[in-house]
């Protein structure tokens, strides 16, 4: 289980006793194992009790307690919900400072990993694309036009907290599932390239959910592509990343993906074998990873 993942969905009285368990084998491992956070009020109290150090044992399990982070991310416990907190990113631009090694620094502080700030953070990294491409040095203060859209980034970083997601990908969903599936998204433009994630379930009377799983983008490369090219190379991003994803979950799901792109659905249907090395090799990947039969338009 400690091989897999650290947070799981597990019956009450497995969860109980998980700590000593896992004390023991951090142990075993001569690591200590400190505070304990759990969403569920009752079983936060019951390890007060039993003497298991929680996040606030000096409080009591009816008090609100403020969020913490959790690998990287912010976990509201209370309402069960993980965001970024964009508070030591904003002090940290509060500098002011505008040059190409300062915008660096700021990206590598944004700890996104499964992708919730997607499409603001693949901005900064066009933009990042723009410096080099023009030529800027590294302490050199920024051209008026980059300036501003520098500026303009900038401000849209405050409200970064608005976005939130379920930590549990079901919900507060209590019945029993008829059906779940993946379904993958992927497009391009000239600038980037990229793929969003989301579980979709059916239960049994019928109720259709939606959430969240994650995503991944990327900078166009510098070399010019055709956009059909990128965004089979999107395709294939997409792919890659559906495998990761259904190879962590603990259920079966069906897997369906999505491509705007007509060139890119005929070609994962054709002979990869027909076509010119770029695109036969993504082609190739692409219906080693998924069945064409997956693939909608």
């Amino acid at each position: 289980m400690l091989m897999t993942s650290f947070v799981v969905e597990m019956m009450f009285r497995t969860l109980y006793v998980l700590p000593w368990k896992c004390l023991q084998i951090f142990s075993d491992a001569s690591m200590l194992l400190r505070k304990w956070r759990t969403n569920s009020k009752q079983l936060d109290l019951l390890w007060q009790q039993e003497g298991v150090e929680t996040e606030f044992s000096e409080t009591s399990a009816t008090d609100l307690k403020p969020p913490i982070k959790v690998l990287g991310l912010a976990w509201d416990s209370e309402k069960d919900l993980i965001y970024f907190d964009p508070k030591d990113l904003l002090k940290f631009m509060s500098r002011k400072t505008e040059s190409k090694i300062f915008i660096l620094s700021v990206v590598g502080r944004i700890f996104d990993p499964i992708g919730i700030l997607g499409p603001f953070v693949i901005k900064l990294k066009c933009f990042l694309q723009d410096l080099w491409t023009l030529g800027v040095d590294w302490d050199s203060e920024l051209p008026p036009k980059l300036r501003h859209k520098w500026q303009q980034w900038s401000s849209e970083a405050e409200g970064l907290t608005e976005i939130k997601i379920p930590r549990f990908y079901l919900g507060d969903v209590d019945q029993e599932l008829s059906s779940v599936d993946i379904h993958c998204f992927s497009d391009a433009s000239k600038s980037a390239y990229g793929t969003i994630l989301y579980l979709r379930f059916v239960t049994c009377n019928s109720k259709i959910e939606t959430s969240f799983i994650c995503s991944k983008s990327c900078v166009a490369p510098l070399k010019s592509l055709t956009l059909p090219r990128l965004e089979l190379t999107a395709a294939l991003l997409s792919a890659r990343l559906a495998k990761q994803v259904s190879s962590c979950l603990k259920f079966n799901a069906n897997i369906y993906y999505w491509t705007d792109s007509l060139i890119s659905y005929f070609s994962l249907r054709g002979d990869s074998s027909a076509f010119k090395p770029y695109i036969k090799n993504r082609v190739q990947e692409i219906q080693l990873l998924s069945d064409p039969s997956q693939w909608g338009h």
